[in-house]
């Protein structure tokens, strides 16, 4: 994947617009705040076999927010772009070398479908 300046712009949820509006870090696609359900979803499936990669570009992104955002309380920010990695199951990968669906959607509390 091409390097971006951007670093949210490297994690995009191909073809659907998931992702921030800096410097209001609303989806552009959703308008929900970043990093929206469908973006959680392709970031826990992009950084499958990295958890702790997942964890330092999510906190990257924290910390920038933090800064582009001062009237919001640190406190809701590191839950918007950090928190919801932890329910990510820590055990290892499904054979084929990504998790089941409904295991990403369970973590990041995303209605399934029926599979």
């Amino acid at each position: 994947m091409k390097r971006s300046a951007d670093p949210a712009a490297q994690h995009q949820v191909s073809g659907s617009g998931h992702r921030p509006a800096r410097p209001g870090w609303d989806c552009r696609d959703c308008y929900q705040p970043w990093p929206c359900p469908p973006a959680q979803v392709h970031l826990a499936e992009s950084y499958e076999a990295d958890r702790p990669g997942l964890a330092v570009y999510v906190a990257t992104l924290y910390v920038a927010a933090v800064h582009e955002l001062p009237s919001i309380p640190a406190g809701l920010l590191y839950g918007q772009f950090v928190a919801w990695t932890r329910a990510l199951a820590r055990r290892p990968a499904a054979p084929e070398g990504r998790r089941l669906t409904r295991e990403i959607h369970l973590a990041v509390h995303l209605p399934r479908a029926r599979l």
